[in-house]
This record gives C-alpha cells, structure tokens and sequence, in this order.
C-alpha cells in the first residue's frame, strides 16, 4: 500500500516511489511515499470509439448510466484531458481507473455495476429527470397564468392615452420569464 500524494498514474505508466516503510495496526505495510516519479513504459492503447463502445455494452448486455453532469455519464469524473470512473456505495469508494474518454469510463462502470444494476441505474435516472422535468412544468404553467393575469391586468389598466408601445411593453415585461421557463421544461422532458 503506498500512502502521500502521488501524480494520477495511468495505465501504462510505471511508479517509482522512495519514502519510509510503516506498519499499519489495520493495513500492515505500507510506503509512506517522499518522492515519487512516473516512467511510461509502454504506448496507451488508442481510445475506443463512440461506436466500440456502445457495440461492447451491447455484446455484454450493459447500459451506459447517462447523468446531467459534466461527462454526461454517472461515475464518470474529468481529470485534466483524461477521466476517471469512482464508484461509492455508502463508505466504500472504488476507483475503477483513468480512461481516454468518458465513454469508455462509462463502459468500465456498466461492467462494474454488472448488466442488471446498470439498467436499474438508467431506470432510476430517467425517473429522477422525469420528475424534474414535472416540476419545471408545473413551474412554467403558474408562469404563464402569471403572465396571462399581468397581461389582463396591464390591458384593464390602460388608457386611451397610452400608446400601443407602451402596452406591448407592459405585457412584454410580464411574460418575460415564461417562454425560459417553458423551454427549460420541455428540455428535460426530452
């Protein structure tokens, strides 16, 4: 077990690390690590492509997990021009390695997560958005009743002196909100 700060080692990279030996009461030995430097041993093998990918998890009878972060999968984290897959299940994190791209992440956590629990995970991702995509809803419709109400509001209120402009205006700063509410909704619907 090798114990301090130490660079992200990718595959194909060697570690050469100088420190102490101690010995853990829980984990034994480990190398708390002074120094350290990487070696590439060997050239990266060449990121799958997009179409490998989804090919791979359709042979083994996995789903990519997709989530609304960065990377756009669950698990999958950026790491400089590189990402990394963790999964944690309540204390327990598991790196499951650095990869190329985030899809190939991913592919590593459908393994990790086996068939089964990688289709559930989609499940409940797609559930999560369906809710939220619900909310935004019924957000842009008390929207739109606003907008409407500001809208009779602002015709009652008008004068014959008041011009056109002046009018459109009025309505315009009232419903001004909705239309980004109502097409923020109709994104997570999709």
């Amino acid at each position: 077990v090798l114990c301090g700060k130490l660079s992200q080692v990718a595959p194909g990279e060697r570690l050469r690390a100088r420190g102490a030996w101690v010995e853990h009461a829980r984990y034994g030995a480990e190398l708390h690590v002074a120094s350290h430097s990487l070696e590439r041993t060997t050239e990266l093998q060449p990121p799958m492509t997009e179409a490998e990918v989804r090919l791979t998890a359709r042979e083994e009878g996995l789903t990519l997990v997709p989530s609304s972060t960065q990377t756009g999968f669950k698990h999958v984290y950026p790491m400089g021009h590189r990402f990394r897959a963790i999964v944690s299940s309540g204390s327990q994190v598991q790196h499951l390695g650095t990869f190329a791209t985030a899809l190939e992440a991913a592919l590593h956590v459908a393994r990790h997560l086996g068939p089964e629990a990688s289709a559930k995970a989609v499940a409940a991702e797609v559930a999560e958005a369906a809710t939220q995509a619900a909310a935004v809803m019924a957000e842009a419709e008390k929207l739109a009743a606003v907008a409407e109400a500001a809208a009779a509001e602002a015709a009652e209120a008008a004068t014959p002196l008041q011009s056109p402009r002046a009018m459109t205006e009025q309505v315009a700063e009232a419903a001004a909100q909705a239309p980004a509410v109502v097409a923020k909704a109709e994104k997570l619907a999709e």
